[in-house]
């Protein structure tokens, strides 16, 4: 079966955030110079549980009739994710199934995230046994798991452990922001690891985190454009305006601005 290809740093439209039902956020994504879609696997129009065949069909009707592309799916359940026994299986189950429905649909990529590891969190035991075994369904399926959490020097360290083609880094710069870090400096770090730019923004005051429009925040955004180019960066970027206010207004600016550092 063949996968779609994707154009080099293309703009996905996370669709959650807008609150929109599929076409309309389509609708608008394609107004807004979006190239495709990144949806959760929980979003009520493909959820897993009754995504048959005639289901995917209409799916991929209205994202193709926008002349767009559904670019990626997400995976997420909270901060505690792969590592508390409450939340564990159920992000490993959710992500065995993006395998499944991305290998379906001829998506390439999927994106995780994990969670934000304890203080001194090994890689072993049960955390271990969960990463090994999405890294070999993601294998099976040929699907890429791009992971992300805040803390990118574990997430690295997680990638190297592993030694696994199926996992890469998804860099989710407020996540980056939210934990004291550096989207720059973890752009740098992850460098030949990254197969998704969550394309973010916020301020950290303290423990306190805020969400900001692209460009206003701590994300140093620009600077990761460059850093990206220079390693050849190819896979998708995910303009993700979660938590903003003005969502709609705020992911078309987003677009504009990105378009505008890509192409200086």
């Amino acid at each position: 079966m063949k996968r779609q290809t994707l154009n080099p740093m293309i703009p996905l439209l996370a669709v959650e955030p807008l609150g929109m039902d599929l076409r309309s956020t389509a609708q608008n994504a394609q107004k807004w110079g979006f190239g495709g879609l990144a949806i959760g696997i929980g979003h009520p129009e493909i959820h897993a549980k009754i995504f048959g065949q005639t289901a995917q069909r209409h799916f991929k009707q209205i994202v193709s009739s926008h002349g767009l592309v559904l670019g990626t799916l997400r995976v997420g359940v909270g901060k505690a994710g792969a590592f508390d026994s409450a939340t564990s299986q159920k992000l490993l189950d959710d992500a065995l199934t993006a395998c499944e429905m991305a290998h379906r649909l001829q998506i390439s990529v999927i994106s995780i995230y994990i969670g934000e590891p304890k203080d001194n969190q090994n890689i072993s035991g049960d955390v271990a046994e969960i990463f090994r075994r999405l890294a070999e369904h993601a294998d099976r399926t040929g699907v890429i798991a791009a992971l992300s959490c805040g803390q990118s020097p574990w997430l690295l360290h997680l990638l190297s452990s592993m030694d696994a083609p199926s996992l890469a880094a998804n860099l989710d710069s407020a996540r980056v922001v939210a934990a004291g870090g550096s989207p720059r400096e973890a752009a740098e770090m992850l460098a030949g690891r990254i197969a998704l730019w969550t394309c973010t923004d916020a301020l950290r005051n303290g423990s306190n985190v805020q969400m900001t429009p692209l460009g206003s925040g701590q994300a140093e955004s620009r600077e990761v454009v460059t850093i990206l180019q220079d390693q050849d960066f190819t896979g998708p970027i995910i303009i993700d305006v979660r938590d903003l206010p003005h969502p709609a207004q705020a992911a078309e600016q987003a677009r504009n601005q990105l378009q505008e550092w890509i192409l200086k």
